[in-house]
């Protein structure tokens, strides 16, 4: 095929005498256009389009690297939180939810999942306290810091709540459930451990609703207006806890 570069017959993308070869900024057997935004073509027949700068991706590099939004490509992306120097998945993966023996632990400022936080390989870091009860089978560990609560939480069976002896969680909030409130709601066969539990004096009310065995261990339960703690069934543990409530301490029915 005659012409070409001298002539300008050749089809769009190509060049040379023969038009067999790309025109400058064109690339592979087709010779398609490359439209780099941050980055240079890699172009002639055997080119492979844009060469990308930096962490840039995409055939145009204009796209953040995974996790990665913002203009500068320095924030994280919606579902994603800063982990060391990257930007990782909201979803939880350093441990087996399913697992009885699995400890999740629940801090609202790390957030994120680190296998060597709480001591060990399988812990697991969750944002929030409902998201771990939503996926743990056993233990639950709550860092220190404060907890508002907007419904009760519910211990299902086999469930531990546990917190920092040094730096306990405080469970705040007096959230409705049916005609009482109640902050922490225990099915048998469940704990709560070194936690504070703090309402907001409404009557009725209970801080800890709890049926069957359970466990309620080291932990002060204040400000709760009806009584701390609401009980029914056999087998209940109560251990060093402080009750520092207007009203009934422990209510039997």
């Amino acid at each position: 095929m005659a012409g070409g570069e001298d002539d300008g017959s050749c089809p769009e993308g190509f060049d040379g005498e023969d038009c067999d070869e790309c025109a400058p900024g064109h690339f592979g057997e087709s010779c398609a256009p490359c439209a780099c935004v941050n980055g240079t073509c890699d172009d002639g027949r055997t080119g492979t389009g844009c060469s990308c700068d930096g962490d840039w991706t995409g055939a145009a590099c204009d796209m953040c690297p995974a996790g990665w939004a913002g203009a500068d490509c320095d924030v994280c992306a919606e579902g994603h939180h800063p982990s060391g120097a990257d930007c990782v998945v909201d979803e939880p993966t350093a441990c087996r939810a399913d697992s009885a023996s699995a400890d999740h632990y629940v801090d609202p400022v790390l957030g994120f999942d680190d296998p060597n936080y709480g001591g060990g390989a399988g812990a697991c870091a969750f944002r929030s306290l409902e998201y771990a009860l939503s996926r743990a089978a056993g233990k639950i560990f709550l860092s220190g810091g404060t907890y508002p609560l907007t419904e009760t939480i519910a211990l299902s069976e086999g469930q531990e709540l546990e917190c920092d002896a040094d730096d306990p969680g405080v469970l705040s909030g007096q959230p409705l459930y049916e005609t009482s409130h109640i902050i922490v709601r225990m099915e048998p066969n469940t704990a709560v451990r070194r936690c504070v539990l703090r309402g907001e004096g409404t009557t009725p009310g209970y801080c800890i609703q709890a049926s069957g065995p359970a466990v309620i261990e080291g932990t002060q339960i204040e400000d709760c207006g009806g009584a701390s703690l609401r009980a029914s069934g056999t087998e209940l543990s109560i251990v060093g806890n402080v009750f520092a409530s207007g009203g009934t301490s422990i209510f039997f029915q």
